[in-house]
């Protein structure tokens, strides 16, 4: 369509805008008709995504000047009404591509780059609703049309002085930055320490930090972090799933049990949350309930080798033999298929 538009041919500009008008008809019938697809969460509507989406914008491009404020997880709210924040992006976003269209003969390079940023970003920056509505990684397709636009500028600058101390410059400043930034991902621990800093006050932060420290054996501050998830969002399935784990690995099965339950409340198609149970009942030799468990999450992922080895377990502890062996084989089965897989 750009390489069309550049043309002077009244055929191929209309040709282009025929395609384009196609194209934008057919994404609009399509999210009419299959409205539960073209969407990630029903609880953010079509309306308050696109406005958010236009402060987004703004700080994508924020990043893509100056990379200052990386964040693993973005606590960016939903916004319910159009805000000055939303305004301005909604107007630049219109400058921006406006300028891309009426200087496409002049700048074309620059105004290829503008268009292919917007277009990298039109399916999750636009009216369909994602839970998070800010990711750093939804700008890896986008940066290679700022990429453009950065080469077009530099090449304009007449002045080789000039260009040595831009070069110089922009290598002296994202090296500093990157390494900077590659410090921050020295370990799991320091990733989320970084984001809980910047998003303190988003659960899945703590969450993930309280894994963190789950796997560095800190079982305590783990807790805490788990423990001030749930402050946060109650209902934060895997905050309690964690904390029933804290509770298990300190040999508190009644605990554990409690906390797993409240997860599978909230989601009873979990089998990980289902063999979290079992196991805390089969810590307790309370083998009819840890088997019942097990046996769920079987129903729910068959191809689960874990949940078919621990049903082994408690037939063979039972002294079944004959049902322990085949338990046993299935994992084996299902283990060996994943590993080919």
């Amino acid at each position: 369509l750009f390489l069309y538009a550049l043309s002077s041919s009244k055929v191929s500009k209309r040709l282009a805008v025929t395609i384009l008008g196609l194209f934008l008809i057919t994404i609009t019938l399509y999210v009419c008709l299959y409205n539960g697809v073209t969407r990630d969460t029903i609880t953010i509507s079509r309306t308050n995504y696109l406005i958010t989406q236009s402060s987004v914008i703004l700080s994508y491009f924020k990043l893509l000047w100056v990379p200052l404020g990386l964040n693993l997880d973005h606590d960016f709210t939903i916004l319910s009404s159009i805000t000055p924040g939303a305004i301005i992006g909604m107007i630049s976003s219109i400058l921006l591509v406006s300028m891309a269209i009426f200087l496409k003969k002049k700048y074309q390079l620059i105004s290829f780059g503008i268009l292919w940023i917007y277009i990298g970003l039109s399916i999750e920056s636009s009216i369909i609703p994602i839970r998070d509505p800010m990711v750093e990684h939804r700008l890896y397709l986008p940066m290679f049309g700022f990429s453009i636009i950065l080469t077009a500028l530099f090449f304009s600058i007449k002045k080789n002085k000039i260009k040595q101390i831009i070069i110089a410059l922009l290598i002296l400043g994202y090296g500093l930055l990157s390494y900077q930034r590659n410090k921050v991902w020295e370990s799991e621990l320091s990733i989320w320490l970084d984001s809980e800093l910047k998003s303190p006050q988003k659960s899945r932060v703590h969450v993930g930090k309280g894994a963190a420290y789950m796997g560095l054996n800190q079982v305590e501050m783990a807790k805490k972090s788990f423990l001030r998830a749930l402050e946060l969002d109650s209902n934060n399935v895997d905050a309690l799933n964690n904390l029933g784990q804290v509770y298990y690995q300190t040999n508190q099965q009644e605990k554990a049990i409690g906390y797993y339950n409240k997860a599978l409340a909230l989601n009873p198609l979990s089998a990980d949350v289902l063999i979290n149970i079992g196991q805390a009942w089969e810590k307790i030799y309370a083998y009819k309930e840890a088997l019942k468990n097990y046996k769920k999450a079987a129903r729910i992922n068959p191809g689960n080798s874990i949940v078919f080895y621990n049903i082994g377990n408690i037939y063979r502890a039972r002294g079944d033999l004959k049902n322990a062996m085949g338990n046993y084989q299935n994992s084996i089965r299902l283990n060996s298929s994943n590993l080919w897989s």
